[in-house]
Parts: structure tokens; sequence; C-alpha cells
């Protein structure tokens, strides 16, 4: 029980298993593996949220600097080039994850 407690670094607090009942540190250990996982669930999808989302605009951005690109080239006018960035901008902002499953497979 105190090597469950001290490596999940959960701490004992005011109330604790006690030590002749062994029924109770079980539970405890349990409640304390639960926790723990659910902690690092939390952390790690909060993390992939955010990793997303800033790959997301790095896919945007890109897409939307080789559009400018592409205008340029062929030297459209601005309001062309307005219209071809706004296109851009929008297909990439609502089709990420389709272009996402494209990459995996």
């Amino acid at each position: 029980y105190w090597s469950v407690v001290t490596l999940f670094t959960t701490g004992y607090g005011d109330i604790s298993a006690s030590a002749n009942n062994i029924a109770e540190q079980w539970t405890a250990i349990f409640c304390i593996g639960v926790g723990s996982v659910l902690t690092a669930w939390f952390i790690g999808t909060f993390s992939s949220l955010l990793l997303e989302g800033s790959e997301k605009q790095r896919v945007q951005t890109s897409a939307v600097e080789n559009a400018v690109a592409f205008c340029n080239h062929y030297g459209l006018d601005r309001e062309m080039q307005t219209s071809v960035v706004s296109q851009t901008k929008y297909f990439y902002s609502y089709n990420y994850d389709i272009l996402r499953q494209d990459e995996v497979m």
C-alpha cells in the first residue's frame, strides 16, 4: 500500500486506508490507479487537441502561402487573389480532417 501511494504521489492526506484492513488498502490502491489513469488520459487528450489545432493552422497557412504564390506567378488581379485566398482558407478550415485521413492512409 505504501509503495503504491508513494509511486503515484497521491499522498496520504487526512483520510487513508487503515493499516490492518487489507480490503480497504486494495480499494485505495484501485482508486489511486483509476485516478492516475484518468488524469493521464485527460492530459493526453488535451495535449493532442492543442497539437492538432496548431497542425491545422500550419497546414492552412502553408496552403494560403501557396495560393498567394500561385496568384503572383500568374499575375492575377487583387480581387481574384482575394477570392482565391478566401476560398483556400475556407476549404482548409472545413476539410482538414478529410485531408488528414488521406495522409494517414
